[in-house]
């Protein structure tokens, strides 16, 4: 038997709004209170999660909205709810969030290993003053300058892409 694929809206907020039950159906409702948890079972909706706190870590509570119809969505961009929302509408939105929760993952561990890379090269580079040459020493401090810059650079252009991505996801933007 074939899975179904069922979309879903995922709405994330300081709080609950109750316009979301006037809009929907109090039915249709799933409420999650975010500050009690780190993870949820279902691996597209932890995935809309991880992304959403990784660029919005000021969403306390998530909504999940099943059974919407689409011209209620236009009418929630309009109606003043204060959040962020996420229609999954197909199996490639499910596949992006899956991806870019990966990113997110990857990013926090890429950033801690470059920080410990990063001060073992520093003191190397101090050491070196104390018993290299000095051409050599400030190559090498160069080299550690340059590196530092290229993180910079390489991690700005992942996070301004990563967050141009999940804008491109947003519900406003539909």
């Amino acid at each position: 038997m074939t899975k179904t694929f069922v979309p879903r809206l995922y709405v994330f907020g300081k709080e609950y709004n109750p316009k979301l039950a006037d809009l929907f159906g109090k039915e249709n409702l799933k409420v999650i209170d975010l500050t009690t948890i780190d993870r949820l079972d279902n691996p597209t909706s932890n995935a809309v999660f991880q992304v959403a706190n990784f660029f919005y870590a000021n969403c306390d509570t998530l909504t999940i909205v099943e059974d919407y119809k689409g011209e209620i969505l236009s009418f929630l961009c309009i109606s003043g709810v204060a959040c962020k929302a996420f229609a999954v509408n197909s199996t490639d939105d499910e596949n992006d969030f899956i991806t870019l929760s990966q990113m997110v993952e990857n990013v926090g561990e890429f950033s801690r290993n470059y920080e410990n890379f990063a001060y073992s090269m520093e003191v190397l580079v101090e050491d070196s003053a104390y018993v290299l040459e000095s051409t050599d020493h400030d190559e090498l401090n160069e080299i550690f300058v340059d590196t530092q810059s290229f993180f910079s650079s390489f991690e700005d252009l992942l996070h301004d892409s990563m967050k141009s991505k999940v804008r491109s996801l947003e519900l406003a933007v539909h």
